[in-house]
């Protein structure tokens, strides 16, 4: 119970991004009662957050904040719909909207701007598009660079990065800027990119960017035997993001537990990856190479949990529930030659959901079939509520609407929903004209004669004032007409 309230806790603050300390205590014990019983789950409580008013108050004073925060300015509103149309109901942290805004067409005319301004009036000329792509990536990555940090980095280098025939001359605007965006610390590449073997070049960068042929002297030996202790027990080229990641623990081992470590990284190395590609496979139907994994997931593989919090992100993504709704699909139409509805598969989609099962999975269609049948089930209630109070079948809207309220209301006795149904049939004018109808078959029948409006509608308010049920409705009219 208390690691389900540390859990739920924990959800919230993450998801409403550390803005609200302590959620409300009803709404605690709520959600951590339901998860306890087994009625709901975290990924329940998430999506609740991620609808809820709360969370979407958060959202806009946030990016509000940073919006003014990267450029001072208070006309946010047509950034953010854009931003909404691409986030909504999905969860977001400060990094994304950080990264949306700076990715703006806004932001790039504002600081390019600036840019090209500062550097006229430093050079007496207009800087190249390498240049200002250079600089304006500085101002991309860090909030706190101002025009007084270009004004320096103007004075002191041809562009920021220093970058010298000899080092980038080759390569062409597009593939330095790409290149440059996957380093956090510009100083280290370019002194990894000096450093880099001559002898015979190799591709040490990841393949989606380039292969690069670095002609630098003065190479570290260190350097060069760790890149070959590694290559020659993976059997491969090294890819950088592995240099970045091991290089500092592999500089200080000897020759003899340098090989060592990295025997035992290519062991877990190779586990992971296999996990990683086979959790692909399953969840969304994808191919992974080597390439791939060290590019999108070597960052994490030393997390806690790192594969069952690959798995949790993958089930949550937008590209699972598409690929299982297609396979929902599928098997549906397999089994009862009939299209499964948009309304139906995001339910039985739900379901699948927070069971966490893959695509593979045997139950589903097992699971298919159970759905199926609780539907048709409901679906004759709903039925039988309709022909009992309107003397009628509902049509398509009305058994798609009611379906859903015995679904929000599941963990509730079938019962119990019956009547909140039957109830809410009561409420509706058709009922009174239903009321009405048996009233005047009723006093034709007793009375041999049609009945005056005024008595109709009379007899109508007594019933109702009465209280109704389906069952007795036609006894307390009887008993009334029989009264006159």
């Amino acid at each position: 119970m208390d690691e389900i309230r540390q859990n739920v806790s924990s959800i919230y603050k993450n998801t409403m991004l550390g803005k609200i300390e302590n959620m409300d205590s009803k709404m605690l014990n709520y959600w951590v009662n339901s998860i306890n019983r087994k009625d709901k789950n975290l990924v329940d409580f998430q999506e609740f957050l991620l609808k809820s008013q709360d969370y979407s108050n958060i959202i806009r004073n946030t990016f509000m904040d940073v919006f003014y925060e990267r450029l001072s300015e208070n006309n946010y509103y047509e950034l953010f719909d854009e931003f909404q149309k691409h986030y909504t109901d999905k969860k977001v942290d400060i990094s994304d909207i950080s990264s949306f805004i700076t990715e703006s067409g806004i932001f790039r005319e504002k600081y390019h701007h600036v840019i090209v301004t500062v550097y006229e009036a430093m050079k007496g000329q207009e800087p190249s598009e390498q240049e200002v792509n250079s600089y304006l990536l500085k101002f991309k990555q860090n909030s706190k660079y101002d025009i007084d940090d270009l004004r320096v980095d103007i004075s002191m280098a041809t562009s920021p990065f220093d970058m010298d025939e000899n080092i980038c001359g080759d390569l062409s605007e597009e593939e330095q800027t790409e290149i440059f965006e996957l380093w956090e610390d510009k100083a280290k590449f370019l002194e990894f990119y000096r450093s880099a073997k001559t002898a015979q070049p190799r591709e040490i960068l990841p393949q989606q960017v380039m292969e690069m042929k670095p002609t630098i002297e003065n190479k570290s030996d260190n350097t060069l035997s760790i890149v070959d202790s590694f290559e020659t027990i993976f059997k491969r080229n090294m890819n950088v993001r592995e240099y970045l990641l091991y290089f500092d623990k592999l500089a200080k081992l000897n020759e003899k537990e340098k090989d060592t470590f990295i025997m035992s990284l290519k062991r877990v190395h190779d586990e992971l990856f296999v996990n990683v590609q086979d959790i692909l496979l399953r969840y969304l139907g994808s191919n992974l190479d080597e390439d791939g994994f060290i590019k999108n997931y070597l960052h994490r593989s030393n997390e806690e949990n790192f594969i069952d919090r690959l798995k949790q992100d993958i089930i949550l993504s937008d590209d699972y529930e598409s690929k299982m709704k297609e396979r929902l699909a599928s098997l549906y139409k397999s089994l009862y030659d009939t299209t499964l509805d948009s309304i139906e598969a995001s339910y039985l989609f739900t379901s699948i959901k927070n069971k966490g099962y893959d695509l593979l999975n045997e139950d589903l269609n097992n699971e298919i079939v159970s759905f199926k049948s609780k539907t048709d089930n409901i679906i004759e209630r709903i039925l039988n509520i309709f022909l009992d109070t309107f003397e009628r079948e509902p049509d398509t809207y009305e058994v798609s609407k009611y379906l859903q309220i015995y679904r929000d209301n599941s963990s509730s006795p079938i019962a119990d929903i019956d009547n909140i149904v039957e109830h809410d049939l009561q409420e509706s004018l058709e009922f009174h004209d239903v009321i009405k109808k048996k009233i005047k078959k009723l006093y034709s029948s007793i009375h041999n004669s049609s009945i005056a409006p005024s008595i109709v509608y009379t007899l109508l308010k007594k019933v109702l004032d009465i209280g109704i049920n389906n069952k007795t409705l036609e006894t307390h009219i009887e008993s009334l007409v029989q009264a006159l």
